[in-house]
Protein backbone atom coordinates (compact mmCIF):
# COMPACT_ATOMS: atom_id res chain seq x y z
CA UNK A 1 0.00 0.00 0.00
CA UNK A 2 1.62 3.08 -1.30
CA UNK A 3 1.57 6.84 0.36
CA UNK A 4 1.89 10.11 0.28
CA UNK A 5 3.25 11.65 3.43
CA UNK A 6 4.61 15.02 5.03
CA UNK A 7 7.15 13.17 7.43
CA UNK A 8 7.92 16.01 9.85
CA UNK A 9 4.09 15.84 9.84
CA UNK A 10 3.52 12.37 10.52
CA UNK A 11 6.91 12.34 13.41
CA UNK A 12 4.84 15.27 15.15
CA UNK A 13 2.70 13.42 16.26
CA UNK A 14 4.89 10.70 17.81
CA UNK A 15 4.06 11.55 21.63
CA UNK A 16 1.86 14.79 20.94
CA UNK A 17 -0.52 13.13 23.17
CA UNK A 18 -3.01 14.60 21.37
CA UNK A 19 -6.91 13.15 21.99
CA UNK A 20 -8.23 14.54 19.42
CA UNK A 21 -6.57 12.92 17.07
CA UNK A 22 -6.76 9.60 18.20
CA UNK A 23 -10.59 10.23 18.13
CA UNK A 24 -10.44 11.59 14.45
CA UNK A 25 -7.99 8.89 13.49
CA UNK A 26 -10.71 6.11 15.14
CA UNK A 27 -13.43 7.54 12.75
CA UNK A 28 -11.63 6.64 9.71
CA UNK A 29 -12.54 3.36 7.49
CA UNK A 30 -8.87 1.74 7.22
CA UNK A 31 -9.16 2.06 11.40
CA UNK A 32 -12.29 -0.21 11.13
CA UNK A 33 -10.72 -2.69 8.65
CA UNK A 34 -7.76 -3.06 11.09
CA UNK A 35 -9.61 -3.30 14.47
CA UNK A 36 -11.45 -6.19 12.97
CA UNK A 37 -8.76 -7.71 13.29
CA UNK A 38 -7.28 -7.45 16.49
CA UNK A 39 -8.48 -10.68 17.81
CA UNK A 40 -5.68 -12.08 16.19
CA UNK A 41 -2.98 -10.38 18.02
CA UNK A 42 -2.36 -9.44 21.63
CA UNK A 43 -2.23 -5.85 21.14
CA UNK A 44 -5.12 -4.33 19.83
CA UNK A 45 -5.14 -1.12 17.38
CA UNK A 46 -6.24 1.35 19.46
CA UNK A 47 -3.80 0.70 22.16
CA UNK A 48 -0.73 1.00 19.71
CA UNK A 49 -2.20 4.48 17.89
CA UNK A 50 -2.49 5.16 22.09
CA UNK A 51 0.66 4.46 22.44
CA UNK A 52 2.24 6.17 19.53
CA UNK A 53 0.38 9.11 19.92
CA UNK A 54 0.80 9.50 23.92
CA UNK A 55 4.30 8.25 24.00
CA UNK A 56 3.54 5.67 26.42
CA UNK A 57 5.81 2.51 26.72
CA UNK A 58 4.87 0.13 24.52
CA UNK A 59 3.42 -2.39 25.87
CA UNK A 60 4.14 -6.83 25.52
CA UNK A 61 5.69 -5.34 22.58
CA UNK A 62 8.20 -8.64 22.53
CA UNK A 63 5.06 -10.52 21.88
CA UNK A 64 3.68 -9.28 18.43
CA UNK A 65 4.62 -5.95 17.56
CA UNK A 66 2.76 -5.97 14.27
CA UNK A 67 0.05 -4.10 15.52
CA UNK A 68 2.50 -0.91 15.71
CA UNK A 69 3.25 -1.67 12.54
CA UNK A 70 -0.58 -1.41 11.42
CA UNK A 71 -1.16 1.37 13.76
CA UNK A 72 1.65 3.16 11.64
CA UNK A 73 -0.34 2.43 8.28
CA UNK A 74 -3.73 3.84 9.80
CA UNK A 75 -1.68 6.57 11.07
CA UNK A 76 -0.06 7.48 7.58
CA UNK A 77 -3.74 6.46 5.64
CA UNK A 78 -5.16 10.08 8.35
CA UNK A 79 -2.28 11.98 7.31
CA UNK A 80 -1.20 11.48 3.81
CA UNK A 81 -2.79 10.47 0.55
CA UNK A 82 -3.53 6.83 -0.62
CA UNK A 83 -1.65 6.28 -3.43
CA UNK A 84 -3.59 3.57 -4.90
CA UNK A 85 -6.31 6.36 -5.17
CA UNK A 86 -3.99 7.59 -7.81
CA UNK A 87 -5.93 5.52 -10.49
CA UNK A 88 -6.13 2.11 -9.20
CA UNK A 89 -3.53 -0.77 -6.77
CA UNK A 90 0.16 -0.78 -6.52
CA UNK A 91 1.89 -3.03 -5.58
CA UNK A 92 5.50 -4.58 -5.52
CA UNK A 93 5.56 -8.52 -6.38
CA UNK A 94 4.05 -9.39 -10.00
CA UNK A 95 2.41 -6.72 -10.73
CA UNK A 96 5.14 -4.61 -10.67
CA UNK A 97 7.32 -6.78 -12.45
CA UNK A 98 4.62 -6.52 -15.18
CA UNK A 99 5.46 -2.93 -15.13
CA UNK A 100 8.92 -3.52 -15.23
CA UNK A 101 8.54 -5.61 -18.75
CA UNK A 102 6.47 -2.77 -20.02
CA UNK A 103 8.81 0.07 -19.36
CA UNK A 104 11.66 -2.22 -20.90
CA UNK A 105 9.52 -2.20 -24.25
CA UNK A 106 9.91 1.82 -24.20
CA UNK A 107 13.90 1.10 -22.84
CA UNK A 108 13.24 2.62 -19.61
CA UNK A 109 15.36 0.33 -17.75
CA UNK A 110 13.91 0.61 -14.05
CA UNK A 111 15.39 -0.86 -11.00
CA UNK A 112 12.84 -0.56 -8.45
CA UNK A 113 15.73 -2.04 -5.66
CA UNK A 114 17.37 1.78 -6.70
CA UNK A 115 14.05 3.53 -5.36
CA UNK A 116 14.02 1.83 -2.28
CA UNK A 117 15.19 3.77 1.03
CA UNK A 118 16.16 1.97 3.98
CA UNK A 119 13.33 1.82 6.30
CA UNK A 120 12.29 4.90 8.36
CA UNK A 121 13.09 5.18 12.34
CA UNK A 122 9.50 5.77 13.95
CA UNK A 123 10.98 4.49 17.01
CA UNK A 124 8.53 1.50 17.02
CA UNK A 125 9.73 -1.67 19.25
CA UNK A 126 12.30 -3.89 17.14
CA UNK A 127 10.71 -6.39 15.32
CA UNK A 128 7.44 -4.34 14.07
CA UNK A 129 8.45 -5.00 10.59
CA UNK A 130 5.22 -6.51 10.04
CA UNK A 131 4.19 -4.94 7.69
CA UNK A 132 7.35 -4.18 6.05
CA UNK A 133 8.01 -0.79 5.94
CA UNK A 134 9.62 1.25 3.31
CA UNK A 135 10.26 4.25 1.04
CA UNK A 136 11.07 5.50 -2.20
CA UNK A 137 14.34 8.13 -2.87
CA UNK A 138 12.64 11.14 -3.87
CA UNK A 139 16.12 12.11 -5.93
CA UNK A 140 15.06 9.30 -8.44
CA UNK A 141 11.46 11.07 -9.07
CA UNK A 142 12.63 13.64 -11.98
CA UNK A 143 14.28 11.14 -13.76
CA UNK A 144 11.78 8.51 -14.04
CA UNK A 145 8.75 11.48 -14.74
CA UNK A 146 11.38 12.35 -17.67
CA UNK A 147 11.19 8.75 -18.67
CA UNK A 148 7.52 8.14 -18.24
CA UNK A 149 6.80 11.21 -20.49
CA UNK A 150 7.78 9.13 -23.46
CA UNK A 151 5.25 6.88 -23.05
CA UNK A 152 1.25 7.72 -24.08
CA UNK A 153 -0.96 6.17 -21.55
CA UNK A 154 -4.75 6.79 -23.07
CA UNK A 155 -7.95 6.51 -21.49
CA UNK A 156 -8.67 3.28 -23.79
CA UNK A 157 -5.25 1.17 -21.93
CA UNK A 158 -6.83 2.48 -18.30
CA UNK A 159 -10.45 1.36 -18.79
CA UNK A 160 -10.55 -2.54 -17.73
CA UNK A 161 -13.56 -2.89 -20.54
CA UNK A 162 -11.71 -1.53 -23.04
CA UNK A 163 -10.22 -3.48 -26.15
CA UNK A 164 -7.07 -1.57 -25.69
CA UNK A 165 -6.97 -2.10 -21.86
CA UNK A 166 -3.21 -2.74 -20.68
CA UNK A 167 -2.73 -3.32 -17.03
CA UNK A 168 1.38 -2.77 -16.97
CA UNK A 169 0.56 0.50 -18.45
CA UNK A 170 -2.46 1.16 -16.05
CA UNK A 171 0.12 0.29 -12.72
CA UNK A 172 2.86 2.68 -15.39
CA UNK A 173 0.09 5.58 -14.71
CA UNK A 174 -0.24 4.75 -11.20
CA UNK A 175 3.18 4.84 -10.62
CA UNK A 176 3.54 8.29 -12.41
CA UNK A 177 0.85 9.78 -11.00
CA UNK A 178 2.12 8.45 -7.65
CA UNK A 179 5.12 10.27 -8.07
CA UNK A 180 3.45 13.59 -9.75
CA UNK A 181 1.53 13.82 -6.11
CA UNK A 182 5.13 13.27 -4.28
CA UNK A 183 6.82 15.58 -5.86
CA UNK A 184 4.03 18.37 -6.82
CA UNK A 185 2.97 18.25 -2.78
CA UNK A 186 6.35 17.80 -1.62
CA UNK A 187 5.84 14.15 0.04
CA UNK A 188 7.37 11.19 0.83
CA UNK A 189 6.47 8.06 -0.64
CA UNK A 190 5.82 5.31 2.23
CA UNK A 191 4.88 1.80 1.12
CA UNK A 192 3.84 -0.94 3.69
CA UNK A 193 3.84 -4.36 2.40
CA UNK A 194 1.72 -6.98 4.16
Amino acid sequence: MPYAVEINKLKSIFSSKNENLIKEIKSTRIYSCYALQDKERPISIETAIRQIINGSPYADSFQDPSAYGYALIVIVDYLGVNLNHAGGNLKLGRIFDGIINKLKTYNIILDWTNLIEPIYDFGLPSGAGHPIIGGWRKDKFGELLKSFDQIEITEEHLNWRSKSYDSDLKGVHILREGIKICTKNNLKWITFAH
